[in-house]
C-alpha cells in the first residue's frame, strides 16, 4: 500500500501550497472518507477542466495545476492523488477508455480519474473531471458514481496505478495548450502492419499478437517493441501469440528474443503465454522450443482452439 502514499516530482505534494491545501482541507474531519470527499469536492468544483474552458495552458504536476487553477482529467487526478496523500490516503490513478466524440468523431482516447482506498469501503473509484450539463460525478460511497457511463467500444483498464502512465505524462509535457491537446489525446493504440497485429484485449487483460506471414528483422520486432510497451501501459497479465499465419525463424531473431525481449517479458507484469498454434504447423517445433525456454518464468501453453483455453 506504501506506493500509493508516495511523492513523486509529478506528485509533488511537499509543496507548500499544495501540503496547506491539504491540511485546510482536513480540518475538523472525523475520518478518512470526510477528508476524501472534501478533497474531491475541492479538485472538481475549483479547479477547472481544461477542455471546458479551451485553457491556453496544459498543467502536468499537482502543485501547477493547483497555481493556475486548471487541469485535463489527467493533472486533476495528479492533484487530487496529491493531496489524500498528504492526508496519508492511499491514492491510485486509474483510467478508461472513452469515445472522444466531443472533440472529433470516430476518436478514443484516455480519460483519468483516481481510485481511494477509504478504511471503511476499501478501494473506491472517483471522477473528478468537472461537472456540466450531462455530467454529475459525485462522492458517495460506496456507490460509485463517475462522470461518464461506459458506451459501445468504451472500457475501463483494469489496474489502479501508483502513478499516472507514461503516455499520459508525455502528452501533458508535450502538447502546451487546448488546440494542441485535442489533437493529440493520450490513448490505447493498436499496432498494425503487414506482417502482425498487435491489440489490448480488455476483458482478458491480455496482450493478442496476430501474425500475418512469416518475417524478421525490423518486422518481428518492432510490434514486440510496441506490445511489451502496451503491456506496461495496461499492466496486462496474459500475452496471447497467434502463430497461424506467421512467425519468425530467422536465427538472429531467436537470439534477439532470449537474449533482450524476454528478459524484458520477464520484468513486466505477464504472468501467462499462450501460443496458438495449428498441430501441422512448420513452426511447431521451434514454439515448443521457446515454450519450454519460458515455462522456467511463466505459465505457458500451446493450443490450437484459443477459446476453449482462456
Amino acid at each position: 500500500m506504501q506506493h500509493y502514499l508516495k511523492e513523486t516530482n509529478i506528485v509533488d505534494f511537499s509543496d507548500l501550497t499544495v501540503m496547506q491545501l491539504a491540511k485546510d482541507l482536513a480540518k475538523d474531519c472525523k475520518n478518512d472518507e470526510e477528508v476524501a470527499k472534501n478533497c474531491f469536492l475541492y479538485v472538481r468544483d475549483e479547479i477547472q477542466y481544461s477542455g471546458d474552458i479551451q485553457a491556453n495552458i496544459t498543467t502536468c504536476k499537482a502543485s501547477d495545476v493547483l497555481k493556475y487553477k486548471t487541469g485535463w482529467c489527467y493533472a486533476k487526478a495528479i492533484l487530487l492523488a496529491a493531496l489524500l496523500r498528504a492526508n496519508n490516503i492511499p491514492t491510485a490513478f486509474c483510467y478508461q477508455r472513452l469515445s472522444c466524440s466531443e472533440y472529433e468523431d470516430g476518436v478514443y482516447c484516455l480519460h483519468g480519474l483516481n481510485a481511494i482506498y477509504l478504511k471503511e469501503s476499501g478501494w473506491y473509484r472517483v471522477d473528478a473531471r468537472g461537472n456540466k450539463e450531462g455530467v454529475d460525478a459525485q462522492f458517495i460511497p460506496p456507490k460509485e458514481k463517475l462522470a461518464f457511463e461506459l458506451q459501445e467500444n468504451e472500457y475501463d483498464l483494469p489496474h489502479f496505478y501508483s502513478e499516472p502512465l507514461d503516455v499520459v505524462i508525455k502528452a501533458l509535457q508535450t502538447y502546451k495548450n487546448y488546440d494542441e491537446m485535442v489533437q493529440n489525446f493520450p490513448d490505447i493504440r493498436e499496432y498494425k502492419s503487414t506482417f502482425c497485429e498487435v491489440s489490448y484485449l480488455v476483458e482478458k487483460n491480455a496482450i493478442f499478437c496476430q501474425w500475418k506471414q512469416q518475417c524478421s528483422d525490423k518486422e518481428y520486432r518492432e510490434p514486440l517493441e510496441y506490445a511489451l510497451e502496451l503491456t506496461t501501459t495496461t499492466q496486462a497479465t496474459l500475452w496471447i501469440t497467434d502463430t497461424t499465419n506467421g512467425f519468425e525463424n530467422n536465427p538472429k531473431d531467436t537470439q534477439w528474443l532470449m537474449e533482450v525481449f524476454i528478459p524484458q517479458t520477464i520484468q513486466s507484469s505477464i504472468k501467462k503465454v499462450i501460443f496458438l498454434i495449428q498441430n501441422d504447423s512448420s513452426l511447431k517445433k521451434e514454439i515448443e522450443n521457446q515454450a519450454e525456454a519460458l515455462r522456467e518464468f511463466f505459465d505457458v501453453i500451446l493450443v490450437s482452439d484459443l477459446e476453449n483455453s482462456i
